[in-house]
């Protein structure tokens, strides 16, 4: 039973979270971890259970999670940081989930299965990890909802995260499989449990059938006839919003994709048919259309983890981002077995950065950092080429860094050396030189003598 010190602890662990940046705020960081947690516990704690007293001990624990958040709220409140939305993320998060890993359990303990902890936590994890596998890698979103963590919004780049009407409609589905897996085990016994279990059997079954209405996933044929219209070229499938975009924009836009699809199989030595697999090219009348549709506002992105190539830009994103996203269709066909990319993020986006010749209005990608001294050096490098380092440093900084390296690297080295770096995410290997020798060559070898400025 819940007890007085498991209050007290979770007061000590909500205190404790107020010192880690990315969880201390009230909002949709916090909730999901209180979401997981709340979940695993829910699943230990139904096990000790029984019929008397499951909606006590339930009751108790969602209680104790909620006061977890009690620092955090006090906190948000205190520096102004206070979000309706972020209140909203912790309502439809914890409790629900919660709710979703007791009644599992419980319906295991009470349908007499041996060791229901053990059956409760293996369907949360095939729930909580299968399901978000399964979206990742058969639907172009970026967003998720999931019945253990509750959801994540989008990518990290977009600047607000609100609470969607698609997270309630979610939640209710949740809340229907806690009802049936609740009242099931006892549904001859009572008409009452008999009736909820079939109402919550049509109502789970009409929800699935509408959740790409609802904004619960988005597969690729759903945005083709939202979106309404199409054009094909030789190797690209193009499906856009018409009201958004003329003929002519339409025919300029197609030769883009051609002209810059060329330039980069030919400087990245590919040879492969996109005739035969082509790529689908979304875009999308204006971010905020993009982000109804994929959770994605002003990112534009390519899911280069899936089979099926394809990109998601909004109109606004066209003429800076297209040849950029295209590297990475391109590079699919020499990144790893899982990803269709590289380990290592720096590689991914440096190579964006190194063949997207666009100037940005003032210098180019080498100019820019030949005029940042002290010039980067291989422990820069080696942070820069890491996940962590990547996105943990000045992301801007590192997107230029590593897009000035993988330029110096392709004009020094043959194409196939960068190509098995990428693979691997291994580039001392595969150049047969340390990362202590390659930044220092391309400090001495283009800026420090100015050709990285002319």
């Amino acid at each position: 039973m819940i007890r007085l010190r498991h209050y007290a602890i979770a007061l000590l662990a909500g205190s404790l979270v107020l010192f880690i940046p990315l969880v201390r705020d009230l909002h949709i960081e916090s909730a999901l971890l209180a979401a997981i947690t709340g979940c695993l516990i829910a699943v230990f704690h139904a096990a000790r259970g029984d019929r008397s007293t499951d909606m006590r001990r339930v009751g108790g624990l969602i209680t104790v999670i909620y006061t977890a958040a009690l620092p955090l709220l006090i906190y948000a409140l205190a520096v102004g940081c206070y979000s309706f939305h972020g209140l909203g993320f912790w309502i439809f998060y914890p409790s629900f989930s919660i709710l979703f890993g007791y009644s599992i359990t419980r319906f295991f303990r009470i349908t007499g299965y041996r060791r229901a902890t053990l059956w409760g936590l293996t369907v949360v994890l095939f729930v909580g990890l299968g399901g978000f596998l399964l979206e990742l890698f058969t639907l172009p979103q970026v967003y998720f909802h999931n019945h253990v963590w509750g959801g994540w919004p989008g990518p990290i780049y977009d600047e607000d995260v609100r609470l969607g009407t698609s997270v309630i409609f979610f939640r209710s589905i949740t809340l229907s499989w806690v009802v049936l897996l609740w009242v099931f085990p006892d549904v001859r016994r009572s008409r009452v449990y008999l009736f909820l279990a079939a109402a919550m059997v049509v109502n789970l079954l009409l929800s699935y059938t509408r959740l790409a209405e609802n904004g619960v996933i988005s597969p690729r044929e759903w945005i083709q006839r939202e979106l309404g219209g199409y054009h094909a070229t030789e190797n690209f499938d193009i499906y856009y919003d018409p009201t958004a975009y003329s003929d002519e924009e339409l025919g300029m836009i197609a030769a883009w994709h051609e002209f810059h699809l060329a330039e980069l199989t030919s400087a990245l030595g590919i040879g492969f048919d996109y005739t035969e697999n082509r790529i689908e090219s979304y875009l999308y009348a204006h971010p905020w259309q993009k982000q109804k549709m994929t959770g994605a506002k002003f990112t534009s992105y390519v899911p280069v983890w899936q089979k099926k190539d394809q990109m998601h830009i909004a109109k606004t994103a066209i003429a800076p981002s297209l040849r950029h996203e295209l590297v990475h269709v391109a590079a699919k066909q020499f990144g790893n077995r899982l990803l269709n990319a590289s380990w290592s993020i720096g590689l991914v986006e440096g190579l964006a950065v190194a063949l997207d010749v666009r100037s940005n209005g003032i210098a180019t990608t080498d100019q820019l950092v030949a005029a940042a001294k002290p010039y980067p050096d291989a422990r820069d490098m080696e942070s820069a080429f890491s996940v962590t380092g990547f996105y943990g440093g000045r992301s801007s900084v590192n997107y230029t860094t590593t897009g000035s390296f993988v330029n110096w690297l392709l004009d020094e080295y043959p194409v196939d050396s960068f190509r098995e770096a990428y693979r691997t995410g291994r580039i001392e290997r595969c150049y047969g030189t340390s990362m202590e020798v390659l930044p220092a060559a391309l400090v001495g070898g283009r800026y420090a003598n100015g050709s990285g400025l002319a």
